[in-house]
């Protein structure tokens, strides 16, 4: 069965990097805001677990892709 699982995931990754020109944090921050919405980058960041640094190299590349719009908060770079 985990072999099963494993071959899967491999299969989805390949589909979305191929396809849609996404890395896997790419998609990971992607799957956040499709289902929490809105989100600051360090609610983004505390979800997926990566460094704050990163995931601002992250927005920024989705950005440049248009597929998020980054809206400035006070709080929040």
């Amino acid at each position: 069965m985990m072999k099963t699982s494993k071959a899967v995931q491999e299969r989805i990754r390949e589909k979305i990097i191929r396809e849609y020109d996404l890395g896997i944090t790419e998609f990971s921050v992607m799957e956040v805001l499709y289902y929490r919405d809105k989100q600051t980058i360090k609610q983004i960041t505390d979800k997926i677990l990566i460094a704050s640094g990163s995931m601002t190299y992250v927005i920024d590349k989705l950005e440049q892709k248009g597929l998020v719009i980054h809206i400035p908060c006070p709080n929040d770079r």
